[in-house]
């Protein structure tokens, strides 16, 4: 199965939206992503829960098929705050994702900041079906295009 295919059977249409919403005054561009090879899941839409959750969660099926979770903070980026927001993510996507293959997951962090915080982040890994998709957290600059982490 499809991991766009997975991501609309398992997650509630509520929290599927066509387009990633600034969030603390920064974005994410999927311009270069058709509506047809995504699904993007707003987790701020979802029932709040005692831990934190990154703001998106984006499947994609381009040339191979991939899992973004997606953290935006326009400033004051506390790493461990974020590693978690990105690792709730992952292990959300990983019961939507099922048996679908994944060739490639990505856990981001979008910033208007710099500074040691990122640094530190940008050496942490999240975990994504086990060790076979631990990552590290890719730093980037708010506004940069998804397709091209991918």
């Amino acid at each position: 199965m499809a991991v766009i295919e997975a991501f609309n059977n398992n997650v509630p249409q509520e929290y599927i939206v066509s387009r990633c919403a600034p969030k603390q005054s920064c974005t994410v561009d999927l311009r270069n992503i058709r509506p047809n090879e995504r699904v993007i899941v707003d987790c701020d839409l979802m029932p709040t829960t005692a831990s934190k959750i990154c703001d998106y969660i984006v499947a994609c099926e381009l040339a191979n098929s991939s899992v973004s979770v997606i953290e935006m903070k326009s400033r004051g980026v506390r790493a461990s705050e974020v590693k978690e927001q990105l690792q709730q993510g992952a292990r959300l996507a990983e019961q939507w994702v099922g048996n679908a293959q994944v060739d490639k997951f990505v856990p981001i962090l979008m910033s208007r900041g710099g500074g040691k915080e990122l640094r530190v982040l940008a050496r942490q890994r999240v975990n994504f079906q086990g060790s076979e998709h631990s990552e590290l957290v890719r730093t980037r600059r708010c506004g940069e295009q998804l397709r091209r982490l991918l």
